[in-house]
């Protein structure tokens, strides 16, 4: 109570998306074996034809250039690439990523650019905004929130990207034998990839806006985190599986000099692995089977995979309802389904992350609000905005919590009301306009 009473979570009474069958979504949890069955006979709306064909025909580039050209606009230029990961240390070889820019420029906007970009860090010039996804999800999943944006922002390009593992990006084989409680390891393999991202793409604290929803929000924490440590301390995570062949010739090259500012401002969406009033081992009302899935890392994806040509029709039970909203056409939302369906059902990798930083019930094992206070003191994060839900299953008090540890006057805690977890769908015009306004929050700055 103590945080509530002497911290102020500022209320947006913003506009809401509305559907007779869209539904905000819940904290994950177990259905009854006999409900899923039953449930199968009347919530999972696409045919078995179709789910046939989408197995028979699953590409998830070619899913996502196909949405891209149909949810983007021809007054947005756009295209698509991926950045060649040169880190030894990264078990991953490349991010997918998507850049669009509200100025028309006479550019093959629908083709996919494979290059390595230069490793040289120089600040790229203009204004750039990124948004990061989070656990299982894809760059594909903010398309009208990035057309919407770009639109409204010609001045400013707009990058999003998929996470290692995730999405299009290169899904190496996750090293699953790494003890569980070695949380650091499997963090770093994916904030060393994403860290030459930025750096290679010259993304820093003078033209940088981040906006990273749930797990992207944690790794991005996370991130900036570790370069407030000692490299050479740093590796010793490294060193410990030189059995993967992970090699420490990187980082153990940088001082404190080559501390990175990823940003100017980050808008951590919805974050997870934040807090939590439970622990780790609090499973109660859970069923067995459940904990027992979850800490084998059985996923719901892993589901999709292995009922072959009805993992379309399982997952049409979901996107049926998530993507149901009026910014969307019909057609945009049947290819949002086969581009979700593409993804959950790639080769298996950075889903695999989930038990070692989250706890059954979707609980940190390592909550960030432990580990926040390792920034004070190095200016490396510039503005922070923790932004909830109004009917979030994530705590919004984890935000509270990490704004009072920060003690920083630029740091804020937001609600946008008739929201869930996935705010940027559940209230789409409020969502953008908190973007819009720490935009203009970042010029500013600049200025």
């Amino acid at each position: 109570m103590r945080h509530r009473r002497n911290l102020h979570i500022a209320k947006r009474c913003l506009a809401s998306s509305s559907s007779s069958t869209y539904r905000k979504s819940t904290p994950p949890t177990a259905i009854p074996l006999a409900k899923i069955f039953r449930l199968m006979l009347e919530a999972f709306p696409l045919s078995f034809t179709k789910s046939f064909s989408h197995w028979r025909s699953q590409d998830p580039l070619a899913s996502q250039n196909e949405l891209c050209q149909s949810v983007l606009s021809n007054s947005i230029s756009w295209h698509s690439k991926v950045f060649k990961v040169k880190n030894p240390n990264s078990v991953f070889p490349d991010i997918n990523e998507l850049v669009l820019n509200g100025k028309v420029k006479p550019m093959n906007s629908n083709t996919t650019e494979i290059g390595t970009k230069s490793s040289n860090y120089k600040s790229a010039k203009g204004k750039h905004l990124v948004f990061i996804h989070g656990y299982g999800a894809g760059l594909g999943f903010f398309l009208k929130n990035l057309q919407k944006l770009a639109f409204n922002n010609p001045d400013w390009t707009i990058h999003a990207i998929d996470l290692p593992g995730y999405g299009c990006s290169g899904r190496s084989k996750f090293p699953s034998r790494t003890p569980t409680d070695d949380f650091e390891f499997i963090e770093r393999l994916y904030t060393t990839p994403l860290k030459e991202w930025f750096i290679s793409s010259g993304l820093d604290d003078s033209n940088t806006c981040v906006v990273a929803h749930s797990m992207g929000g944690y790794l991005s924490a996370v991130m900036a985190i570790n370069e407030t440590k000692d490299k050479n301390n740093l590796n010793d995570v490294v060193n410990k599986r030189n059995k993967i062949q992970l090699l420490d010739n990187f980082n153990s090259t940088c001082s404190k000099s080559d501390r990175h500012k990823f940003w100017s401002s980050i808008i951590m969406l919805s974050p997870g692995g934040i807090y939590s009033k439970r622990k780790p081992d609090d499973v109660t009302n859970l069923p067995p089977w459940f904990v027992w899935l979850w800490n084998k890392n059985v996923s719901p994806f892993s589901v999709v995979r292995n009922l072959g040509p009805l993992g379309s029709k399982l997952t049409s039970g979901w996107t049926s309802r998530r993507f149901d909203i009026e910014q969307f056409n019909q057609v945009e939302r049947e290819l949002m389904h086969k581009y979700t369906y593409d993804i959950f059902n790639s080769k298996a990798s950075g889903e695999y992350m989930l038990n070692y930083l989250l706890a059954c019930g979707a609980i940190p094992r390592h909550p960030l609000h432990e580990r926040i206070e390792e920034l004070n003191g190095h200016h490396l994060t510039g503005r922070m905005v923790f932004v909830y839900g109004g009917h979030d299953w994530m705590d919004p008090q984890g935000g509270v919590i990490c704004k009072e540890k920060l003690n920083k006057s630029d740091v804020d805690v937001e609600i946008i009301p008739n929201a869930g977890h996935h705010i940027y769908l559940d209230n789409f015009t409020g969502f953008n306009e908190l973007v819009q306004r720490e935009l203009k929050i970042c010029e500013g700055k600049w200025s």
